[in-house]
């Protein structure tokens, strides 16, 4: 038995009935043993056990580590200014989200990197903002911060894995962003590696995995998709759907073409022999129901559209906008025209706008607005004047301004909106405070500085707001203020 059992025994039946003896313990602590004197046996085992648990230690040689010297490389690029550093601080402090990502953008334009001592709280901004720009802070942490970031798993979203090699260990975050950069430079190759593990993962991830398809969907992804029409899923059935309606020339975007052109019939005759009158008679003519299950309804859920009219409606917004150039034998403009003025298509005309938007049809988008359409899913396929001049007829009978925001933020390219835009958005906004409280901070980036001087023209019509909107003057002030604090040190 132990040194260390045979106290442990002695502790358990009491010093009474276990007195200590000598000759229990090691030779070395005999003599010890034999001079200690006690009132008592358990004094007597309490010293004993002490200078056993002393001997114990003393005979311990030290752990002997070998650690590998891991420092962080030399850096490439540049650290930014102590100034930039400042605001930088102030941004994390003030917990400015949107001002943080300007700056990082703004900062690696200059091709610069944050010093290190803000490293730990620009990753947990990171963290904070649910890893919204890994792209981007991975360019300005430099090569300390990804050093730095294997030592926290919450932050490693900064080193995603790009490599192929990496495939076969990384984890889905890491598949779902290598897949979407894969796309665009060799879809072919990304399809593959989906259909490689497609068998061996979970329903949820099947469909994670699929998503990454709408990225540079083509004809070539078709096969594969219909292989994936018969998983046991039905979310994933219904995504395949979903993508195969994304490819102009699918079978089944041919077989919607097929059925509206029997049901939009073209007839010319002459009215007094001289001028030439087009009808367009509108019957759904179908055969089978085999479309139904492709997503269309076959019920309408409004008493005042008829079911072969909401079934027609669906086929309309699913098909690319490009097909009645055909069928009706005229122009993009021609077409848009007649379904604004002809009472036939007036009805269709929402889901004319519903396909240029679902296929991005940017010269459609110009010729729908036109005809007073009020679609805020537009504004992301206008430009430049057209885009600002569309805002703002959208401003005067939208009660969502957050459409209209998130519609015109461009974080790819921010460019400030114009003056008198910028005027009617606040002033409408003044008019809720409360609602859009949130909103300035990331709309802050987009203001041109000279509002500044009229924000106190904004109140609004109610008393009861004038108080709070007051206090959001000097937080707007504040945005706009260390926004071109930004745009002055970068």
């Amino acid at each position: 038995m132990s040194l260390k059992d045979q106290i442990i025994t002695a502790a358990l039946l009491g010093s009474a009935k276990k007195h200590v003896n000598p000759a229990d313990f090691p030779a070395a602590l005999r003599p010890s043993i034999e001079t200690l004197q006690g009132e008592d046996h358990e004094t007597i085992f309490l010293q004993a056990a002490s200078l056993s648990l002393n001997y114990l230690k003393a005979g311990v040689k030290p752990l002997n580590l070998r650690l590998t010297i891991n420092e962080a490389p030399a850096e490439e690029k540049p650290y930014c200014s102590g100034e930039a550093m400042i605001v930088l601080h102030d941004l994390l402090s003030g917990k400015y989200p949107n001002l943080t990502w300007f700056w990082c953008k703004r900062c690696r334009e200059a091709g610069q990197i944050v010093q290190p001592d803000l490293l730990p709280e620009l990753f947990e901004w990171g963290v904070a903002t649910k890893k919204q720009w890994p792209g981007l802070l991975s360019s300005v942490i430099g090569k300390r911060g990804q050093w730095l970031a294997q030592f926290s798993p919450d932050w490693q979203f900064v080193n995603i894995p790009e490599e192929e090699a990496e495939w076969e260990t990384a984890g889905l975050p890491q598949r779902i962003s290598f897949l979407k950069k894969l796309r665009l430079s060799n879809p072919q190759e990304a399809r593959e590696k989906i259909a490689s593990v497609w068998k061996e993962e979970n329903a949820a991830t099947r469909q994670e995995l699929l998503e990454t398809l709408s990225t540079g969907i083509h004809k070539d992804d078709e096969a594969f998709l219909f292989q994936t029409l018969n998983d046991k899923s039905l979310k994933v059935k219904e995504l395949a759907w979903q993508l195969l309606k994304l490819i102009p020339d699918s079978e089944i975007i041919l077989k919607y073409r097929q059925i509206l052109q029997d049901s939009f019939v073209v007839t010319s005759n002459k009215v007094l022999g001289l001028i030439r009158k087009t009808n367009i008679d509108v019957r759904l003519k179908l055969e089978g129901e085999e479309i139904f299950k492709t997503g269309i309804q076959n019920l309408s859920n409004d008493k005042r559209i008829s079911d072969e009219n909401y079934i027609l409606m669906q086929l309309i917004g699913e098909v690319p906008p490009a097909f009645w150039t055909s069928h009706f034998n005229t122009s993009p403009e021609e077409v848009v025209k007649m379904f604004a003025s002809r009472d036939e298509l007036k009805k269709f005309q929402p889901s004319l706008v519903q396909a240029v938007i679902k296929f991005s049809e940017k010269n459609w988008a110009k010729l729908v607005v036109s005809f007073g359409t009020n679609s805020v899913a537009l504004l992301s396929l206008m430009e430049g004047v057209d885009k600002i001049s569309y805002a703002e007829y959208l401003l005067k009978g939208n009660s969502n301004l957050n459409d209209i925001v998130n519609a015109l933020r461009n974080e790819e390219k921010p460019a400030e909106w114009n003056y008198n835009f910028s005027r009617q958005l606040i002033s409408a906004m003044a008019q809720d405070p409360y609602t859009y409280a949130n909103l300035f901070e990331s709309i802050a980036v987009y203001l041109p500085a000279a509002i500044v001087n009229d924000l106190d023209k904004f109140f609004p019509s109610e008393e009861w707001k004038r108080n709070y909107w007051q206090k959001t003057l000097g937080q707007i002030q504040e945005y706009i203020r260390l926004k071109e604090k930004i745009k002055a040190i970068f």
